[in-house]
């Protein structure tokens, strides 16, 4: 795909098959669309899916990616009362639950379901560190954490999540590609103006 700035980006053929338009202006929301998924795509069949989503972020602008994922739609319906009344009133939890439904929806979908766990959680915290700020981003990425562990004690599976013994929903390793995405985030507000 010619994305505008003279760089090749890795796509899933499936991706085009869905747009029946001209996608020849880069100005046009559809073209946006599929630079957008084209970015997402081609950083999970890099070397280092993190690092390679922030250059796309930072050579293409955030409107490019607040915009989109601003766009979707969280399927509500799959949490809880509290996560809804929290969505309703925080927007960085509702921007959270977009960011949820963008791997569901895209992300996953446009990689044959190719799920990279690390790269999502990464991403999703610096992405809510630079549309807030890193320690909100941080502290909402880890409240769901927080969530994971409390269902796990509903399923009397809390000490196989606490001592990392897989099966459940919490998962240290979470905890920890969140804090990543953290340092990701203020590396980045720290640095952006020297690129």
């Amino acid at each position: 795909m010619e994305d505008g700035h003279d760089k090749t980006l890795v796509v899933n053929s499936e991706i085009f098959k869905e747009i029946k338009c001209d996608c020849s202006l880069p100005t046009s929301e559809t073209y946006k669309d599929l630079l957008f998924r084209a970015v997402s795509n081609d950083a999970l069949n890099s070397a280092d899916p993190s690092f390679t989503f922030i250059d796309s972020y930072h050579e293409y602008g955030k409107d490019l990616f607040f915009s989109r994922i601003n766009g979707l739609t969280p399927n509500y319906e799959q949490y809880g009362k509290v996560v809804n009344i929290a969505a309703s009133y925080l927007k960085p939890v509702d921007f959270a639950l977009k960011i949820v439904r963008w791997r569901e929806t895209s992300l996953h979908s446009d990689n044959l379901n190719f799920a990279n766990n690390s790269f999502e959680h990464r991403i999703g915290t610096f992405l809510m560190g630079q549309k807030y700020d890193s320690f909100s981003g941080a502290l909402i990425a880890n409240a769901n954490e927080v969530q994971n562990l409390r269902m796990d004690f509903a399923n009397n599976n809390v000490m196989n999540a606490i001592e990392a013994k897989g099966g459940t929903a919490f998962e240290w390793k979470d905890v920890y590609n969140n804090m990543v995405g953290y340092t990701l985030s203020i590396h980045y507000s720290a640095t952006k103006f020297f690129r």
